[in-house]
């Protein structure tokens, strides 16, 4: 709580590098492996002619980062002000690809005098309120998509909040007495064990979720257990040992939810 945005990436930046690192490399071995190729150089585009065109799909994340970074505002103003700007832009998009075809379609009209010009001049006003009607109808479309995969998360959200009351009430006391009852004193075993809670709690959630559940019940764990037994444990650090392996339980069986996603894409 009211730990400033920079702190949780100072922290986490080398585990999110090896991590991506690791995933970049296993590709790349099994794309040896199996002998697939890239496409065709001749084939891509640009770096610059791919950044130019979906430039503006940045400023909304570069608004989140402002306000979160510089600003330093809590997460829910500054993802607030990103939504709003993300709604001008998708309105913003569709103006201007109406206009460019608007335009195309009015260039030979320019030529053949004023009236034809004029016809010219409405295609493009229509054009445009059909763009600001189509950009409107993508942001209806995203805010109830948006509403649709929140459910998950609220009702997760809300049970942990359920979970966090009755740990409050007193079964925090019995989980650390039992955990460090199982652990004897061992950093080692400590963290094996909650390891291996926090894979049984991150089944089937999602990663949003998985962090609420692990971090309110678990993290606290290892901080309690280790202080009693002489070993200063970092709350951050807690906090993302347990997230790890609440996320891990997406890639291990019983449910292994993001290979399936992942065979499904690959």
């Amino acid at each position: 709580i009211n730990v400033p945005y920079m702190e949780v990436v100072k922290a986490a930046i080398i585990p999110a590098m090896v991590s991506y690192a690791t995933l970049l490399y296993i590709t790349h071995l099994e794309a040896c492996k199996l002998g697939l190729m890239g496409m065709a150089k001749e084939n891509l585009k640009t770096f610059t002619t791919v950044l130019f065109q979906g430039f503006h799909f940045l400023i909304p994340l570069g608004v989140l980062l402002y306000f979160l970074i510089i600003e330093r505002r809590s997460p829910e103003p500054s993802v607030f002000h990103a939504i709003w700007i993300l709604a001008i832009v998708m309105v913003a998009r569709r103006i201007w690809q109406a206009l460019q075809m608007s335009q195309a379609d009015a260039a030979p009209m320019r030529e053949t005098g004023f009236s034809m010009a004029a016809s010219a001049g409405h295609k493009v006003i229509r054009g445009v309120a059909a763009g600001v009607v189509m950009g409107l109808r993508d942001v209806l479309d995203g805010l109830a998509s948006g509403a649709r995969n929140m459910v998950s998360v609220a009702l997760a959200c809300a049970a942990a909040g359920i979970v966090v009351g009755i740990v409050d009430m007193g079964l925090a006391g019995t989980i650390t007495d039992i955990i460090g009852n199982l652990s004897r004193g061992n950093i080692f075993l400590l963290l094996l064990i909650t390891a291996v809670a926090s894979l049984i709690i991150g089944m089937g959630l999602p990663t949003t979720a998985t962090y609420v559940v692990v971090g309110s019940l678990i993290a606290t764990v290892i901080v309690d257990v280790g202080g009693a037994h002489g070993f200063a444990v970092p709350l951050m650090a807690a906090h993302l040992f347990c997230f790890y392996f609440g996320i891990l339980a997406d890639d291990t069986p019983p449910v292994g939810l993001a290979a399936y996603a992942a065979a499904a894409i690959a």
